[in-house]
């Protein structure tokens, strides 16, 4: 399991005395670990899927903090927030393409479904934890003007 790896390397990270991947994987592994009492709590065990969704989440606060902090001039906290983000990336599947997705909207788009709501909404089924949101967004309202 993804939880085992990351154990793993935050093992060797503090063996290798390497601060910066430990303390990044410390609080990621913080965060899964609450998000499996979370889940035991309603009857359920921890997946890789729920692993990923909590790095997805976490990349996605990391961007939102570099952003943050480009705009108040902390190029110092946007640095390291980006080494976190290169971190965390490690442990994520490789994400679909733009033309990928284009491609499952448009199949769902052919299939009938011609508004965004409904659209983004079948798109989004299928392509979680394969396609940014945003892009996907992005390739609806595409495939809407065509």
């Amino acid at each position: 399991m993804l939880v085992d790896v990351i154990k793993s390397d935050i093992n060797k990270a503090l063996k290798n005395g390497d601060a910066q991947v430990l303390s990044t994987l410390r609080m990621v592994f913080a965060t899964i670990q609450n998000k499996g009492i979370e889940k035991r709590s309603v009857g359920k065990e921890l997946t890789d899927e729920d692993v990923i969704e909590v790095l997805r989440q976490e990349v996605k606060k990391r961007k939102e903090t570099i952003s943050l902090a480009q705009k108040g001039g902390r190029e110092d906290l946007a640095k390291k927030e980006g080494e976190e983000i290169k971190i965390i990336e490690k442990y994520l599947p490789q994400l679909m393409s733009s033309d990928e997705i284009l491609k499952v909207v448009r199949q769902l788009a052919g299939n009938g479904l011609k508004d965004f709501n409904s659209l983004m909404k079948e798109s989004m089924k299928l392509l979680k934890g394969k396609a940014d949101g945003k892009e996907v967004a992005e390739a609806v309202k595409k495939v809407i003007s065509e």
